[in-house]
């Protein structure tokens, strides 16, 4: 039953692959936002590629959201005094940086794996050569405890209590695109993670795959070639 309920999400859910979006950048590159009507009205028409259709969308909003910015008439440009920034930002932060931010692409890192890894690996393992914490004298010590810790396994209800307050917004991990939405509406899948949390608990051993995490680099200043940097 798992295998049926993942490889339907996963046929029909996931990341969207961007790739090809230098194909269609060379193809509408020249094109005007009337051209650009066209083209998608046509692409909804024939049931085109659905990501040539969100590649033309998005590059057709891009330019009339760019014109009504230069617009003369568009009081926004001759009053940006009078935005409120905060509300903007209250109501949407990515909406306010899409809008008021340009688009930069020179701070992706210029470095390769191997780089990326050597660096981080030497820069985390000098902090901590041992991985061992020693609490500093000046910290108080707390009283040993009056109540037993309970060895059990968490029941299905605490792990389905866990779930439901997990924002469902919230993106999925990379590694394998299953949203929390799958777990919050699928008993059977919460069931499936109980039982592989019970055998975890019960062995001592995490899984390998739940020691795996992706790192997102960000731009600080200076060079992109130097992973310091970031």
């Amino acid at each position: 039953m798992a295998t049926v309920v993942y490889n339907y999400f996963s046929e029909n859910f996931g990341y969207v692959n961007n790739h090809n979006d230098v194909q269609y950048q060379r193809k509408y590159e020249s094109f005007s936002t009337k051209d650009l009507k066209k083209s998608l009205k046509k692409l909804k028409l024939e049931n085109g590629d659905i990501l040539e259709i969100k590649f033309v969308a998005k590059k057709l909003r891009n330019l009339l959201n760019k014109s009504n910015t230069t617009d003369p008439n568009n009081t926004d440009s001759h009053a940006s005094a009078n935005i409120d920034h905060d509300s903007l930002i209250g109501k949407s932060f990515w909406g306010f940086v899409k809008r008021f931010f340009k688009k930069n692409t020179s701070s992706f890192p210029s470095f390769n794996l191997a780089e990326c890894t050597s660096y981080f690996t030497k820069t985390l393992s000098a902090i901590s050569p041992t991985k061992t914490f020693n609490i500093p004298s000046w910290i108080p010590k707390f009283a040993s405890p009056q109540t037993p810790f309970n060895l059990d396994p968490p029941t299905y209800q605490e792990i389905t209590n866990v779930i439901r307050k997990m924002k469902p917004s919230g993106s999925p991990c990379p590694l394998d695109q299953i949203s929390i939405i799958c777990f919050k509406r699928c008993p059977y899948l919460r069931s499936y993670l109980t039982e592989i949390i019970h055998a975890a608990w019960s062995c001592g051993v995490v899984p390998s795959e739940w020691k795996k995490a992706c790192t997102i680099l960000i731009h600080k200043k200076g060079e992109t070639a130097n992973p310091a940097n970031f």
